[in-house]
């Protein structure tokens, strides 16, 4: 997929304000972007370094992007990077929009900007989930 380095070079560039969690399944690695790196391309990998963590990830093995936007009880915006059998190798959570903020126009400009670039391009997607919480009232 073509679009992986390119969008993970954007997500890189967005600052020191994004988490980055690294696995699927119950095991997994969060991680804030302080002192993230350009990613490094070498061989099969692509390596991305930030302060005190690193990962590497092979793009051939990505057989979907998606940009997902989430609302209801929880809002939030992120990347979601998936092999060919649906299982998360990566997400990028970029900042939540500030409280007072119109919910109707994204409130996430980078979010808002790459996926109007990058959606609808083979194997990437925009997706807007419900996300309700699971404590009762």
């Amino acid at each position: 997929m073509d679009a992986v380095i390119p969008i993970i070079r954007e997500l890189t560039a967005t600052g020191d304000s994004m988490m980055w969690i690294v696995g699927p399944g119950d095991m997994v690695s969060e991680n804030y972007s302080r002192g993230i790196e350009e990613p490094r391309v070498h061989g099969r990998y692509v390596t991305v370094r930030a302060h005190n963590w690193l990962f590497h990830l092979e793009p051939e093995i990505v057989a979907r992007i998606e940009f997902v936007e989430t609302f209801g009880d929880l809002v939030s915006f992120y990347v979601r990077f998936a092999d060919a059998d649906g299982q998360t190798l990566l997400r990028a959570y970029l900042p939540r929009r500030h409280d007072g903020e119109d919910e109707t126009t994204g409130g996430n400009n980078s979010f808002e900007d790459m996926k109007g670039r990058y959606a609808g391009a083979d194997g990437v997607e925009y997706v807007r989930r419900e996300v309700r919480s699971s404590r009762g009232g």
